[in-house]
């Protein structure tokens, strides 16, 4: 990575813990995202979604297979928790006689959307709609295919949004469902900084901020397994599997951004769950002055899963 980068990332990054400040009041009680969050979240929403991007392409692809051709091509496809618009846009590509409705609940997200299908020269195909499930989706042409990525888990009753996108389905469509499989991977186990296993610790003080923030949305139900709330939403599995992204040292420069978001996020969100000195170790990685940031380190990497659920009307 050249000099002129790194002060470049380096000069973005300094804006961006400015920017994340607010996270302070979220210091006590459940977790509560709003949309100054996902306003100051949708640059690295975007870079997520980029670096990502082959889960949305190969599932778009599995999907299609399963369809199959005897009820014609894919017209419409809704992207539930659309996000900034990767994978809407994404799907617009890989499925050129459809239209796509991007579907968030956060006006900032949409409005990246619009800006990237205008961009790609997508703007007519790709469109929007604001809705918080599992309201709001009643308007809707009906879809071909739902795709609905890292967007379950963010609904307090899973169930009843999974019912509502059953009820979005045209005759033949599905539902492609993508949640976390297992925790992202970025960092190696020992650093030199602070103890080995930073890790592990890093994923166990996720796995409590996620418990605090399912518990703290509005009308929220036990968590299930995937399969489970499928089923109870009068659904049925037509195809399940794990769906990897990994991507070894050395890393290109938008990677590297991605795991420095994922870091930086993560001392933002989870400080409260760690001990002081792992604290003090993500100081450290998200600094870029620091030699030892992952800026500027070279083992760091980028190993993500999804559970890749497609289902149909039971």
């Amino acid at each position: 990575m050249s000099p002129s980068t790194v002060t470049a990332m380096a000069a973005q990054d300094h804006e961006d813990q400015h920017e994340h400040e607010h996270q302070a009041a979220h210091e006590h009680g459940h977790v509560h995202l709003d949309e100054a969050d996902w306003e100051r979240w949708a640059g690295q929403a975007e870079r997520e979604g980029e670096v990502l991007l082959d889960v949305v392409t190969k599932a778009a692809s599995w999907a299609s297979d399963l369809r199959g051709t005897a009820v014609g091509p894919v017209r419409h496809v809704v992207d539930v928790g659309s996000g900034p618009g990767v994978g809407s846009c994404e799907l617009a590509r890989l499925f050129p006689a459809a239209t796509v409705t991007a579907v968030d609940g956060s006006p900032a997200m949409l409005e990246r959307a619009r800006g990237r299908a205008e961009r790609l020269g997508l703007a007519e195909r790709v469109t929007t709609h604001q809705a918080e499930l599992p309201d709001g989706l009643e308007g809707l042409a009906p879809a071909d295919l739902v795709w609905a990525s890292m967007s379950l888990h963010h609904v307090g009753d899973e169930v009843a949004a999974l019912a509502a996108l059953r009820r979005l389905l045209a005759p033949g469509g599905l539902v492609a469902i993508a949640e976390i499989a297992e925790p992202l991977r970025v960092l190696p186990d020992d650093l030199g900084i602070g103890r080995p296993g930073l890790a592990d610790r890093l994923d166990a003080a996720g796995s409590r901020w996620f418990d605090e923030l399912r518990r703290g949305l509005p009308g929220a139900k036990a968590a299930n397994s995937l399969p489970a709330l499928v089923a109870d939403a009068g659904l049925r599995i037509v195809g399940s599997r794990i769906a990897q992204v990994r991507l070894d040292p050395p890393l290109a420069d938008d990677a590297r951004r991605f795991v420095a978001d994922t870091v930086d996020r993560s001392r933002q969100q989870w400080q409260r769950h760690l001990d002081a000195d792992d604290v003090a170790a993500l100081e450290v990685l998200v600094d870029p002055g620091d030699e030892r940031s992952v800026l500027r380190r070279p083992d760091v990497f980028v190993h993500a899963s999804r559970e890749l659920v497609i289902a149909a009307p039971a």
